[in-house]
């Protein structure tokens, strides 16, 4: 009997699922940060991401995590980023991100017991150093 309820608690440990309840957008000087709020802590071998020059998609997979796509895709967005998508796909959330700039790299920042996740976007120094100009003659 013990070893048939320890195996249904490894099972429930295991085999829990995220759910991701927000992201927030907040633009920089020098590319995006993203926070995604989960209900439990996210780790980094769940979390992979890329940038698809093609397309100009930044793409995240959360692996054994789920969200409510609908709410998700209604985050409020801002320049550079001009649209996003969430996809449930089985045991992945995948969420894309229509960049408007280049993402030249991306680190992603794990709170530990925190239930965060900080995706940092960056752009060429170029885009950088162009917009800041831009901006000092306005």
């Amino acid at each position: 009997m013990k070893k048939i309820l320890l195996f249904c608690v490894f099972n429930i440990i295991i085999g829990q699922t995220n759910q991701i309840n927000k992201i927030l957008i907040s633009p920089k000087k020098n590319g995006i940060s993203i926070y995604i709020s989960s209900d439990i802590p996210l780790n980094e071998s769940q979390v992979a991401g890329w940038y698809n020059e093609s397309n100009s998609w930044y793409y995240m997979t959360i692996h054994n995590t789920k969200g409510d796509t609908e709410k998700l895709e209604q985050t409020k967005i801002y320049y550079p980023i001009s649209g996003i998508e969430a996809v449930n796909t089985g045991e992945s959330l995948q969420i894309g991100f229509m960049m408007d700039w280049t993402v030249e790299d991306f680190e992603f920042y794990f709170g530990g017991t925190s239930n965060e996740l900080l995706v940092a976007l960056r752009f060429p120094l170029e885009n950088v150093l162009a917009a800041m100009e831009i901006e000092s003659s306005i």
